[in-house]
């Protein structure tokens, strides 16, 4: 063999009868420096063998001990990275021998150098360069000194004392604060020394108060003043690099306090807030309800007002169901209100409030006023285990009322359903909107992405009925549409399947006399009507299982209303039963489950409750609004939600909004329960913990309690058995422990 020394000079000259040749590839040695001085710009040189030439290789420092996968530190200055594994620039001298990076800046510490030879896109093309760790050791730290120990935004001096050992005397010092994370940034602007802050443009920091103990007196000006500051030193003249000290304890910064008083928001009320009052009770007339008004520093807004108006709050302030009295405390102004006649039917009104000085009137939130259910109740559930939640009222609705579950933090009507809560033991199955019992059926889901006018199916997640389709008369098939029309797909041409979305498909099959049930396609616009023969199907429990499609099972079968129905056969061969079914007067929402101990908010929505769409804003006047003649998806434009209000933004693309462009979605109330602002009525709160937990608080020792049919308990000073003799009433100590009973009466 030949060794040689030099892989670039040699000329291998093709190839040869008998030989191989070759080198060894990349071999990474090491670095060098070993150590460098904080602050002070070096030269990085990655040694090794067969290092490429290409600018292509990168380099980064990490902290000691971190791993290559690492981002480097922000402090870090002559190489920038993005994220973990996108770091530049590239080597500004490159050879076989030796890659060099000029202009590299540290804070003290210990570092790794990792190296990269070449297309660095991933964390684990990085490499750890042998030799240890590159030291930058910097022999000066800073304390502070102020009177009562804590700088705030209004202190009017404190200083700044450097230690430092083998750097010689202070005279040329300099010193700057800057924001966080280094150096780097512009100087502070609300610190001063002598009046004057570091000039932002040269950047150069203040000279000593006293150069013989290299100390600086500093003062703070103003509210902005607040915040967290890098102590910053140049120890060279002229100054070209400062380096960040760190304090007597390791702090790499100094923070300037703000006052006490400062996180208090003075006179101030929360806005968006929700209401809910039984209406139910007609008299007296006017009806005396409280209203409670969140806030910060209340205090002293004893002449505050409010009144419940049915138009939108603004001057002159209403003097229709006014307030007549407010007890205020430091978070909360309780208000009394006689409200008027045209105020305590049912609907949501706006709740207006005067400030205390008169001068202002401001929308505080809505008031929801409820008819048909029962409100000021607490259901007492046990965690983890099969509970339910039964809303008593009348002319109740299976088919379109519904509730939904927030954190005991949230707000009906605003907040979003509470991801805790486990309904049907399959959340994604209902998401948010939680559905009765139906009648008959207790087992099966409604569904609750439909307009409220056809909430009148049932939904069985991935099955279908094999066969059995039929064609609506109004319906345009797949196989008839364009080439790459949404819901299309191959073989289309032979094939019933119908391309419409979910509401659209449910009223082609209820227009249909002889439709029994739909089978949706999960995420594309494409059903299936089924014919009346697919009710032998499900007797027999022969539905098909299709992870792509959702069965819709029709309100009727050959005309009979399923309330009628005592008992049938579900796919799988659950019975259903009639026992324990929702009413007119009690809804059932089972099985509900708690993972773990809280308290939630129950939120309805009252299906003939609207609300009013506090989005726009200002609202918009029908007289001067005019459509946008742009379509959204499958060519619908505005003058489609004319008589389907319910389907605004169903057909919505990036240049078509509808709420935006088209009057009728704009002056939209809405109402159903297709939106979070639909859940705007409180029932009542959830204590998820079981009853015996409950002892401590003194409420629950005065209210009366029933057993709810499918586990749970529904709790209310004056709460009256929802469903008669299915739930008898309990007496005051069933379930708590016996040695807690005398606690309890």
């Amino acid at each position: 063999c030949f060794l040689q020394k030099q892989a670039d000079s040699v000329n291998y000259g093709g190839p040869r009868a008998g030989w191989v040749g070759g080198d060894v590839g990349t071999i990474v040695q090491g670095f060098i420096p070993a150590t460098a001085n904080p602050s002070q710009e070096f030269e990085l040189s990655v040694l090794g063998i067969g290092l490429p030439h290409l600018s292509g290789q990168r380099v980064k420092l990490v902290a000691a001990g971190s791993g290559c996968a690492s981002m480097q530190p922000a402090h870090v200055t002559g190489i920038g990275c993005i994220d973990a594994s996108t770091c530049g620039p590239g080597p500004a001298i490159a050879h076989r021998e030796q890659a060099t990076w000029a202009g590299v800046s540290l804070a003290p510490g210990e570092y790794n150098v990792c190296y990269c030879v070449g297309n660095c896109a991933e964390t684990w093309h990085w490499m750890l360069v042998p030799g240890g760790s590159l030291s930058v050791v910097l022999q000066a730290s800073y304390s502070v000194t102020v009177t009562g120990g804590v700088v705030l935004r209004n202190t009017p001096e404190f200083s700044i004392q450097v230690e430092s050992t083998g750097l010689g005397a202070a005279t040329n010092w300099r010193l700057k604060l800057t924001q966080r994370p280094d150096c780097n940034g512009y100087p502070a602007q609300k610190i001063t020394k002598d009046g004057s802050a570091v000039d932002q443009e040269t950047g150069v920091g203040w000279s000593p108060s006293d150069v013989s103990v290299a100390k600086w007196v500093l003062n703070t000006v103003g509210e902005d003043a607040a915040g967290e500051y890098v102590v910053c030193v140049c120890f060279e003249s002229p100054c070209t690099n400062y380096a960040a000290l760190l304090g007597p304890n390791g702090e790499s910064f100094i923070t300037v306090n703000r006052l006490p008083a400062d996180a208090v928001m003075s006179g101030t009320i929360y806005h968006n807030q929700r209401w809910t009052v039984d209406g139910s009770d007609t008299s007296p007339v006017p009806k005396r309800i409280h209203i409670d008004v969140a806030g910060e520093g209340l205090a002293a807004l004893g002449t505050a007002a409010i009144a419940i108006t049915s138009t939108a709050c603004g001057s002159p302030f209403p003097t229709t169901s006014a307030s007549t009295g407010v007890v205020a405390t430091e978070t909360n102004l309780r208000f009394t209100v006689d409200l008027a006649a045209e105020h305590a039917t049912a609907g949501v009104r706006f709740v207006c409030y005067r400030s205390a000085d008169g001068q202002a009137v401001e929308t505080a939130g809505h008031l929801a006023v409820t008819r048909r259910v029962s409100v000021g109740v607490t259901y007492v559930v046990d965690v983890s285990v099969d509970q339910s939640i039964e809303i008593a009222g009348s002319n109740l609705d299976w088919k379109k009322d519904r509730i939904m579950v927030v954190g005991c933090n949230g707000q009906c009507g605003v907040s979003a359903h509470s991801t805790e809560v486990q309904f049907n033991q399959d959340p994604s199955a209902v998401p948010g909107a939680l559905v009765p019992n139906r009648p008959g059926a207790p087992e099966l889901s409604n569904t609750t992405d439909n307009p409220a006018d056809l909430r009148t199916f049932s939904k069985v997640s991935g099955r279908y009925c094999s066969g059995n389709n039929l064609l609506s008369d109004t319906a345009v098939r797949c196989g008839e549409r364009a080439e790459g029309y949404a819901g299309r797909l191959p073989g289309d041409e032979v094939t019933d399947a119908l391309c419409y979305t979910t509401s659209e498909c449910l009223a082609l099959c209820e227009a249909a006399a002889d439709c029994h049930a739909v089978e949706m396609h999960v995420t594309l616009p494409r059903c299936f009507l089924n014919s009346e023969a697919c009710r032998d199907v499900i007797a027999d429990g022969q539905l098909g299982v299709d992870s792509q499609y959702d069965f819709f099972l029709q309100g009727k079968v050959n005309g009979v209303s399923e309330d009628n129905y005592t008992q049938w056969q579900l796919p799988g061969g659950a019975d259903v039963a009639a026992a324990g079914w929702s009413t007119t007067e009690v809804l059932r929402f089972a099985p509900i489950r708690f993972p773990s101990t809280g308290r939630f908010k129950v939120c309805f929505c009252d299906h003939q409750l609207g609300t009013v769409d506090t989005s726009l804003a200002p609202p918009v006047a029908l007289d001067t609004c005019a459509d946008s003649g742009t379509t959204g998806s499958e060519g619908v434009g505005c003058s489609h939600y004319v008589s389907h209000p319910d389907q605004c933004g169903d057909h919505d693309t990036h240049g078509f909004v509808a709420r935006e462009l088209c009057c009728a979605c704009r002056a939209l109330v809405l109402s159903g329960c297709s939106r979070v602002e639909n859940f705007q009525v409180q029932i009542g709160e959830v204590q998820a913990s079981g009853l015996s937990c409950l002892l401590s608080d003194t409420r629950f020792r005065r209210q009366t309690c029933y057993q709810q049919t499918f586990g749970g308990l529904l709790c209310g000073l004056s709460q009256s058995s929802p469903g008669g003799a299915q739930a008898p009433r309990l007496p005051s100590s069933w379930g708590i422990p016996e040695e807690l009973q005398a606690v309890a009466v």
